[in-house]
């Protein structure tokens, strides 16, 4: 597959997504996030709801969970989200979310098994 070819299929497959996105409710490009903390704010929190902005670098899909890292100027801040918490249609949207996406998740700050801070999210935008 030639450099152009492969480029083509990459846009034709983000636009496709877009469209899934705008026909679920959602409206990728908002004009403001009302963000409430930077990530390296939030990353000292615990137990407060917060909610950030960011570039997702990363989505980890576990079942009925997911994990991800947003990153804005500040650091890098692992997300969670789960079926149970956002309801079905809403947890169907992270399979239309690809590392480079612009995303603002609300939730409460605690910490992984393994320590790690983490933003449990209630709700997400693109």
């Amino acid at each position: 597959m030639s450099e152009g070819t492969r480029l083509d299929h990459m846009l034709n497959d983000r636009r496709e997504k877009l469209a899934a996105l705008r026909a679920l409710g959602s409206t990728p490009f908002p004009a403001t996030t009302g963000r409430s903390a930077t990530i390296a704010a939030a990353r000292v929190e615990r137990e407060r709801e917060v909610t950030v902005a960011g570039r997702l670098t990363s989505l980890r899909e576990h079942g009925k969970s997911v994990f991800g890292d947003l990153a804005d100027e500040s650091g890098t801040m692992q997300v969670y989200w789960k079926a149970d918490v956002l309801g079905e249609t809403s947890f169907a949207t992270l399979k239309l979310l690809d590392p480079g996406d612009f995303v603002v998740a609300t939730g409460t700050v605690s910490e992984t098994k393994s320590c790690e801070p983490t933003v449990f999210v209630r709700d997400y935008r693109v």
